[in-house]
């Protein structure tokens, strides 16, 4: 079985929060982009992990270590068991599953991260307005490099944002994000959400 139709089974949010945003990443398109960095032997901190499916695709590609960090405790649980699930056929790395706010995550708890990976709210409802922007400047403040998307129509701010604390944008990419109807409040099937993948590190 090949790593995208492991990725297949991997087990879902069932009762997503839409005042988390809670999305499911397809794994075509986390595989796709995961794989344009090298993260063999790497440390990863996958922030706002969801079902987990970005640090399980790290530790599938040779990552040794992903710290899954997610402020609900019932899609934490969900990615320990997709993770176990994994484990039981591969040989993965290290994982540890942290029920945490992201913004109280310290760097001094984590000095072993080499890239953060994540797929943060967009940010863009009243209750999680610029939210993406603080999933993005944890990323920063923790690792020297990291892989984030964001919605492309914020992407000017994005990359200024970027640039200010430093750090250099290495490879972009704009794509849609397919979101099926999710919450009560949809009322398309699916909509497909303009997004840019960002690419960076410390200069």
């Amino acid at each position: 079985m090949n790593n995208l139709e492991k990725l297949k089974e991997l087990e879902y949010i069932k009762t997503p929060n839409s005042n988390l945003e809670q999305y499911f990443t397809q794994p075509e398109v986390a595989l796709k982009f995961l794989s344009k960095f090298d993260l063999k032997d790497k440390v990863i901190a996958d922030l706002g992990c969801g079902n987990g499916i970005l640090g399980l695709i790290a530790l599938l590609v040779g990552a040794k270590k992903v710290y899954f960090f997610d402020i609900d405790k019932d899609a934490l649980t969900i990615a320990e068991r997709n993770y176990n699930k994994l484990n039981s056929n591969s040989e993965l790395g290290n994982a540890l599953f942290s029920n945490k706010d992201i913004s109280l995550i310290k760097k001094s708890e984590f000095l072993d991260i080499d890239v953060c990976v994540l797929n943060p709210p967009f940010g863009t409802t009243d209750v999680n307005k610029k939210l993406d922007v603080v999933f993005l400047k944890k990323a920063i403040k923790l690792s020297n490099k990291f892989i984030s998307m964001h919605k492309t129509a914020s992407k000017s701010f994005i990359e200024q944002t970027i640039q200010d604390e430093g750090f250099q944008i290495i490879y972009n990419e704009d794509f849609l994000f397919s979101i099926p109807k999710t919450y009560s409040h949809h009322t398309q099937g699916v909509v497909d959400v303009e997004v840019t993948l960002f690419i960076a590190e410390k200069q």
